[in-house]
């Protein structure tokens, strides 16, 4: 190989690297910080979990998912996250997690969810660091159901009456392949399971 296929070939290898970082960054740049009003706000305060997700079925093939989590914690965030951060043990406390692993030298999570309402067993890989305190933090699902979706999640100390209290937010969107559901009866256990497992994260954190 002569020089000057070198240097195009070094040029070359330049320019993909760049796009993918932009790709990454364009998919994070998507996803927004779910907003909520002051009602809404009076409510996450009173322990309400306000979940949306929204699956659209583009065609046979393709379907697209839009899904938001909010929730309040009644402990400051770094309180919270002492329990909240240990994603291994996520499977003890949640019944319909039948599995979790996590590599904190690779950021890489591991669930694997199974309930009377999904339509067969879900597992979910994906790469996220390991949450501490506030800060907003990119993953990426992996492998699993919904590859490629990228998503957010939001973690900002609230200071109220009570106390430092944090409010923990989510946000993902992903398009691809159809997942053999429909839209409706995802929307449904995604929002059901959601609630359920942020409700029993909470109430063990507390503790």
């Amino acid at each position: 190989m002569n020089r000057v296929q070198r240097n195009q070939d070094i040029r070359i290898k330049i320019l993909t690297i760049t796009l993918l970082a932009l790709a990454c960054v364009n998919s994070h740049a998507e996803v927004a910080k779910p907003q909520v009003n002051k009602a809404q706000m009076e409510a996450l305060h009173e322990g309400e979990i306000i979940v949306r997700s929204s699956m659209t079925t583009l065609n046979e093939k393709t379907q697209s998912l839009d899904y938001q989590l909010s929730a309040m914690h009644p402990k400051s965030c770094i309180k919270a996250f002492r329990k909240l951060g240990m994603y291994e043990s996520y499977s003890e406390f949640i019944g319909f997690v039948k599995k979790s692993e996590f590599n904190p030298k690779k950021n890489q999570l591991y669930l694997l969810f199974d309930h009377q309402l999904l339509p067969f067993p879900i597992s979910l890989a994906f790469k996220i660091p390991r949450i501490k305190n506030d800060g907003d933090y990119p993953f990426v699902f992996e492998r699993g159901m919904l590859p490629g979706l990228s998503g957010v999640v939001y973690i900002t100390s609230q200071n109220s009456s009570s106390g430092s209290k944090c409010l923990i937010q989510m946000a993902a969107k992903w398009q691809g392949k159809h997942t053999g559901v429909g839209a409706l009866i995802f929307e449904l256990f995604s929002k059901t399971l959601s609630k359920m497992g942020a409700e029993k994260l909470i109430r063990m954190s507390r503790i």
